[in-house]
């Protein structure tokens, strides 16, 4: 638990100074690393800001390389997957219509839904 919270207090620092850095120039100059540190802390893709954390070990960083690169392979060929078959089933639809001159209606039921029925109330005086 020790580890994660300075892992994200690092990541916090590090938006801390961006921001300092960022609001005391006079005009913005594009920092590619300190942006990608940035857009990396925030990002909603699970395991990016895990890549980015300088402050992890280089072998956790790979892991979760890794674990984010195999996520975005699968998602790409599951989408290729489901393209190809989308293309190679075509959906026909096929409408007859039948007109019919009489029909045979089911028997219907009638319930009632009160509680009370009329023969007790009768019995009792009601």
């Amino acid at each position: 638990m020790a580890e994660v919270s300075v892992a994200v207090l690092s990541i916090s620092q590090e938006i801390a100074r961006y921001d300092l850095l960022h609001f005391e120039r006079e005009s913005y100059t594009f920092t590619p690393s300190i942006d990608l540190l940035l857009f990396c802390a925030n990002v909603s893709v699970l395991g990016v800001r895990y890549v980015a954390d300088q402050s992890s070990s280089s072998y956790r960083r790979s892991v979760w390389a890794l674990l984010v690169l195999v996520g975005v392979a699968v998602t790409i060929n599951q989408i290729q997957d489901r393209v190809c078959y989308y293309f190679t089933h075509p959906v026909n639809v096929v409408i007859r219509d039948v007109h019919v001159s009489q029909l045979r209606f089911p028997t219907v039921t009638i319930c009632s839904e009160n509680i009370m029925s009329l023969s007790k109330m009768t019995s009792l005086g009601m």
